[in-house]
């Protein structure tokens, strides 16, 4: 606090007993301890005080620093959700209408026959294929012209197909034959 030396100290100690005398240099020097002692304490709580409301201060604003920041990611997060959530339903909306269309095609084929319409397909293509010109010259229906690859191999197809139990297939099957059997049928002649 005071720039004081060792020596400096001596020569003052030596001043106060000779002005102060032996007797009363215990009791000054203790009240002296007391006062010093007293003006430490209060530098030091002056000290805490100034430090506490500075270190306040700081603390206020790094909390509303971690508030502000807080509150921006909960935004930005709340968008990023907001984000994800609109085409997921979307998506969702989507899958439950293809499942209701699916359920609902599935319900017009509860009436039909697949065994019924791929036979009735197989004997078209069988009469097709064992009409008398077929067999005579190579030439299918009664406009006398070839038949055409495509056609053969549709009626080869259904005809050597087994037996399928998928109504879908089955369906696919038997509009693929009356195509190809009207194909064969509908050439004019060169």
């Amino acid at each position: 606090m005071f720039d004081i030396s060792f020596t400096e100290l001596m020569i003052i100690g030596i001043v106060a007993l000779v002005v102060i005398g032996p007797e009363r240099l215990p009791k000054v020097a203790r009240t002296l301890g007391h006062l010093l002692g007293r003006a430490q304490r209060y530098v030091n709580d002056v000290k805490t005080d100034i430090k506490r409301e500075m270190d306040a201060g700081d603390l206020n604003d790094v909390k509303n620093q971690f508030t502000e920041a807080a509150s921006s990611v909960k935004a930005s997060i709340e968008d990023a959700s907001r984000t994800i959530e609109d085409p997921m339903k979307a998506a969702r909306d989507a899958v439950e209408n293809a499942g209701k269309s699916l359920q609902s095609s599935l319900v017009d084929f509860d009436g039909y026959e697949p065994d019924a319409a791929a036979k009735e397909a197989q004997n078209e293509a069988l009469a097709d294929n064992t009409s008398p010109a077929n067999n005579a010259n190579g030439n299918s229906g009664a406009s006398g012209q070839a038949q055409t690859p495509q056609a053969q191999d549709s009626a080869n197809a259904l005809h050597n197909a087994p037996e399928s139990t998928s109504a879908p297939e089955d369906a696919k099957r038997a509009a693929a034959a009356p195509a190809a059997s009207s194909n064969s049928n509908t050439g004019t002649t060169p």
